[in-house]
C-alpha cells in the first residue's frame, strides 16, 4: 500500500507530503480496531473513498 499511495502523489493524484506509512496505518488501524471491538469488518471500498475524498486537494 505504501508504494501505490506514494506513486499517486508522485503523480500528482494525491498532495505532494502525503505520507504513505500514515495512510496505510489509518486503514490498517481501523481494520483492526473494527475485530478488536468485535465490529463487523467494514468494506474496504467505502474505507478508501473516506480517506481518498480527505487527501484530495480542494479545486
Amino acid at each position: 500500500m505504501r508504494e501505490i499511495v506514494g506513486r499517486a502523489a508522485e503523480r500528482g493524484d494525491l498532495p505532494a507530503g502525503t505520507d504513505p506509512d500514515l495512510v496505510q496505518d489509518v486503514v490498517a488501524g481501523t481494520l483492526l480496531y473494527q475485530a478488536l471491538v468485535g465490529r463487523p469488518t467494514v468494506r474496504a471500498d467505502p474505507l478508501v473513498d473516506l480517506l481518498l475524498h480527505g487527501l484530495l486537494p480542494r479545486p
